[in-house]
C-alpha cells in the first residue's frame, strides 16, 4: 500500500510540475551581449514573446491570435493542454483505485483496472509533455544569436 501511495504522489507532482512548466516565461532564451550596454535578452513560451534590454526595460507581446500563430506553436499548445487534462482526468482515476479509498463496492480487480488505466494515462500525459518540450519546441526554435533581437 505504500508502494502504491508513492507512485499516485509522484504522479501528482510530475502532473503538478507539468502544468507549472506550461506557465514558465523561458521555454525558448535567446541573449546578446555586445557590451554592458548593448546586450539583450529574448524569451518566449506558449503564450507570449518578450525582449529585456540590459537596462531592465522588457517589452512582452502576448500571442493574440490562434488562427494567426504557427502551426508547430498551435500543436503545443494542443499537446500540453491533452498532456494536462490526461494528468488530471488520471489523478481521479487513480484515487479512486487506491485501496485505500472506497467507492460503492468496487472489486480489487475493478479496483486494478482503473489503477492501470490511470496508469497508462500518466504514461501518454508524460509522453505528450516531453514530446511539446523536445521535439515540438525546441528544435524548431533553434537558437541564433545573430538575430535581430527586438519583438515584431
Amino acid at each position: 500500500m505504500a508502494t502504491e501511495l508513492l507512485g499516485f504522489l509522484m504522479s501528482v507532482a510530475g502532473t503538478l510540475l507539468a502544468g507549472v512548466s506550461l506557465a514558465n516565461n523561458y521555454w525558448r532564451v535567446t541573449s546578446f551581449a555586445g557590451s554592458v550596454i548593448t546586450s539583450s535578452r529574448q524569451y518566449q513560451n506558449l503564450w507570449q514573446a518578450c525582449a529585456e534590454a540590459s537596462t531592465g526595460i522588457r517589452n512582452c507581446k502576448r500571442f493574440e491570435s490562434l488562427l494567426g500563430l504557427e502551426a508547430f506553436v498551435q500543436a503545443c499548445r494542443a499537446l500540453m493542454i491533452i498532456a494536462l487534462l490526461l494528468g488530471l482526468l488520471s489523478i481521479l482515476l487513480s484515487a479512486l483505485g487506491l485501496k485505500c479509498t472506497k467507492l460503492g463496492s468496487m472489486s480489487d480487480q475493478s479496483k486494478g483496472q482503473l489503477t492501470l488505466t490511470a496508469g497508462i494515462m500518466f504514461i501518454l500525459s508524460g509522453v505528450y509533455h516531453s514530446h511539446t518540450h523536445v521535439t515540438g519546441y525546441l528544435e524548431v526554435f533553434p537558437l541564433d544569436c545573430d538575430s535581430v533581437h527586438t519583438l515584431p
